[in-house]
């Protein structure tokens, strides 16, 4: 390898490391606390959003669900499934999580209702799909 590239190669691997130190201590509290679920209506269905509370398309999928927040809790509870949850682990063996994000709407009883294609959704995209789930 000539010393240019080797050194622009050297150069991103700093920058990789110290970007994966930083990022947890830049993300917002939501992001990364454990606060992130609705109050539990036991007559509502529940959407499990399952996440990589670190990922780029885990946090852009959450901004997105963000918002349109309002309008998915008066329906629906959310659930946040967190790949580094042990509690959620079992969440995902549960509904084979291969890929994130994932979103599955489910009854009170557990039984799936709906489940995304694997992927960031739209708010609209999601109020629409949780909608015609619960109109059927």
């Amino acid at each position: 390898m000539n010393k240019r590239l080797l050194k622009i190669v050297s150069t991103l691997a700093i920058m990789i490391a110290l970007g994966m130190l930083l990022i947890p201590h830049l993300l917002p509290e939501s992001a990364t606390g454990s606060n992130l679920n609705t109050p539990v209506d036991p007559h509502k269905p529940t959407l499990i959003f399952f996440m990589n509370p670190r990922g780029a398309p885990c946090l852009l999928q959450k901004k997105l669900l963000d918002g349109v927040y309002a309008e998915v809790s008066s329906v629906v509870n959310i659930h946040y499934a967190k790949v580094n949850e042990e509690t959620d682990q079992n969440l995902f063996y549960q509904h084979g999580i291969r890929g994130l994000p994932s979103l599955i709407l489910v009854d009170t009883t557990g039984k799936e209702m709906h489940r995304f294609s694997t992927g960031i959704h739209e708010g609209k995209t999601i109020v629409d799909e949780i909608q015609t789930s619960l109109h059927h």
